[in-house]
């Protein structure tokens, strides 16, 4: 309502037929404005057929709304004609089949997209600034304009620096399997025994949220896994934790492991014992009492989320 005004104030078409697309084109787009930041901060897609789905819609949809007041009214009054609700139903259900064939040309819509908070917000006042600029040009609502451009443009390159800088171990929590992560700045390494299909609702919005351009997986991981002063022991059903000349920090353990943990904690005495959702739940149970009986910290990815450790490469 704020937005469409000023953008149909550019242009006034003296035909009819013009005017009508041009008021389309002007409310399709402020639309489109008004939930992008939004659309791209939690679902990281742009639609690029939005305007031909609103090109179809917007002209009926003050008729449907008006039509669905009258027959909710009517309902309530118990005086509703049977064809009357069979048709609007009808019609919403044709409309519905109409935006879900849009929502499917997956080639026309932008996946992936890394879109922070800060851009977020910064992108709403990017589109302020630039509908008061509109409004009336003057220097300056301008330099804010312009202002906001810079802003959004420092965050883009912090943004990509902080990526490069970054680097991170992480225990998914996955219900019946394990999947870890070893990630350097842009590169990630993935450990799982599934292929990437079947991880891919877990691992895809890490990997956009991250900015990762580089995926590669290996099916086997280490035992012993250094990352930066930490040494992690990771013990699984093969039960290997014997190494005599190494003392692990964290202990992680997957795939139920049929070991005495008290001796394990009593031996190499961790900081920290891990365990993802691969174990079965008894285990944990049992786990979670000796690291209390033993004053070890327990921490289970389905209780606690991701095991996250993270440091920085500079």
């Amino acid at each position: 309502m704020w937005i469409q005004p000023k953008l149909y104030s550019i242009w006034k078409p003296k035909l009819w037929l013009p005017t009508k697309m041009w008021q389309l084109f002007t409310v399709s787009i402020a639309a489109q404005l008004g939930v992008l930041p939004l659309s791209l901060y939690y679902f990281h897609q742009f639609p690029g057929l939005f305007f031909m789905s609103n090109l179809i819609i917007i002209p009926f949809l003050g008729i449907i709304l008006l039509v669905g007041i009258i027959v909710i009214l009517l309902s309530v009054f118990e005086i509703l004609p049977q064809f009357i609700g069979d048709f609007y139903s009808y019609v919403i259900y044709a409309m519905n089949n109409f935006v879900s064939w849009i929502a499917q040309q997956e080639d026309f819509v932008i996946q992936n997209i890394s879109f922070s908070l800060v851009l977020m917000l910064l992108f709403y006042v990017f589109i302020f600034g630039t509908m008061k600029w509109i409004e009336k040009r003057s220097f300056h609502r301008l330099a804010f304009v312009l202002v906001s451009v810079i802003a959004i443009q420092l965050i883009v390159i912090f943004e990509k620096y902080k990526l490069q800088s970054t680097s991170e171990f992480i225990v998914f929590n996955v219900t019946r399997n394990s999947l870890i992560t070893k990630r350097f700045g842009s590169d990630l390494t993935l450990y799982s025994k599934d292929s990437l299909h079947k991880t891919n609702n877990i691992i895809t919005t890490y990997l956009v949220g991250a900015g990762i351009k580089r995926v590669q997986q290996q099916k086997q991981v280490n035992n012993l896994i250094k990352f930066h002063k930490e040494t992690i022991l990771i013990v699984d059903s093969l039960e290997i934790y014997n190494f005599k000349s190494v003392k692990p920090s964290i202990i992680l353990l997957r795939q139920s492991p049929k070991i005495n943990v008290e001796r394990l904690l009593q031996k190499l005495k961790p900081k920290l014992l891990v365990a993802d959702g691969s174990n079965y739940k008894s285990y944990i149970t049992k786990w979670e009492e000796t690291c209390f009986k033993n004053k070890t910290p327990f921490y289970y990815t389905k209780q606690k989320g991701a095991f996250i450790l993270k440091e920085p490469l500079y």
